[in-house]
């Protein structure tokens, strides 16, 4: 996470961003909250590190796309995943998915194509919005 949080802000985008490690962070009493904060806020895009040696990601994600409000943000996985896995992330609901790079250098360019993308040039739904 500290690679998105850096090219966040970069991007002068920390203001829009709130990360976290996993989905863990995103409960409170075991139920799933929309910001870490207490605020209600709506966050424009998860990533959701996707780890191949636990596979923890697919109850996180199939988690995420059940809440009913937090099915509508966009998740990205990031991870390691073999190939054959990668269908599970857009069955599960995922939005896209992204190999980590190998370099910090790599995982900066991917976190501000991404962020700029999700943050910039895609539009959230405005009845969405208006329900929080």
């Amino acid at each position: 996470m500290e690679f998105l949080q850096k090219a966040a802000a970069e991007l002068g985008k920390t203001e829009q961003c709130e990360f976290r490690n996993n989905i863990k962070a995103f409960e409170h009493y075991g139920t799933l909250v929309v910001s870490a904060t207490g605020r209600q806020t709506y966050p424009s895009v998860i990533f959701l590190n996707m780890e191949a040696k636990t596979g923890a990601w697919k109850q996180q994600l199939t988690t995420l796309k059940s809440h009913p409000v937090l099915s509508r943000v966009p998740v990205i996985g990031l991870g390691d995943l073999p190939s054959s896995d990668i269908e599970d992330v857009y069955d599960l609901g995922g939005n896209s998915y992204i190999e980590k790079p190998e370099t910090f250098d790599e995982m900066m360019r991917a976190a501000e194509i991404s962020l700029t993308f999700w943050l910039d040039i895609s539009l959230l739904p405005e009845a969405h919005l208006e329900e929080l």
